[in-house]
């Protein structure tokens, strides 16, 4: 499977404190919050239906009229 991507955002937070120790002051991160909005995108499904060609190929076009 290969998913080809376009017109990618992301947004992330990290949530971190400091923590003091006796050989120097170190960051701990503790939790991250990420939000990725892909807006174009190609899917191929490859190896479909135990690797026959014919029936692969024949249900991408369907499949991809459908998420039009």
């Amino acid at each position: 499977m290969s998913l080809p991507t376009a017109n990618c955002k992301g947004d992330v937070v990290l949530h971190a404190e400091l923590l003091n120790k006796p050989d120097g002051t170190y960051l701990h991160f503790s939790d991250i919050d990420m939000k990725i909005t892909i807006s174009g995108y190609h899917v191929r499904l490859d190896n479909l239906f135990n690797g026959d060609r014919f029936l692969g190929e024949g249900y991408l076009p369907g499949l991809e009229q459908i998420t039009k």
